[in-house]
């Protein structure tokens, strides 16, 4: 390895990097490139988007979004209750670029 990029290195980084790609769920793939912009999206615009893929209801995505936190990380994705207890929900700004990097493909050259 690059001794320069060698701080930057975080082996469970990579774990989590295999495990976002590893979802084969075409609903939860949807709902994580629609959170891999880093902003706060509401319950119904997410279910929008999964429902896009397969028919999904409130207790479905309600488990859909438990499993993504068993599958990744308890603390991948931010929940924040907002006015008329409307949950909003975002992927935490250290995964972001994780995320992303999961299903785009870049070329760096170095």
């Amino acid at each position: 390895m690059d001794p320069d990029l060698e701080p930057f290195f975080k082996p469970h980084y990579t774990d989590l990097l295999y495990r976002i790609q590893g979802i084969q769920d075409r609903a939860k793939f949807a709902v994580l490139q629609q959170l891999a912009d880093g902003k706060w999206h509401s319950q119904m615009d997410l279910m929008r988007v999964a429902r896009r893929a397969r028919f999904i209801g409130d207790v479905g995505f309600g488990m859909m979004m438990r499993q993504l936190q068993e599958i990744l990380l308890p603390d991948f994705i931010e929940i924040r209750v907002a006015d008329a207890n409307e949950p909003y929900f975002k992927i935490q700004d250290n995964y972001v670029g994780l995320t992303r990097a999961a299903y785009y493909r870049y070329d760096i050259a170095v």
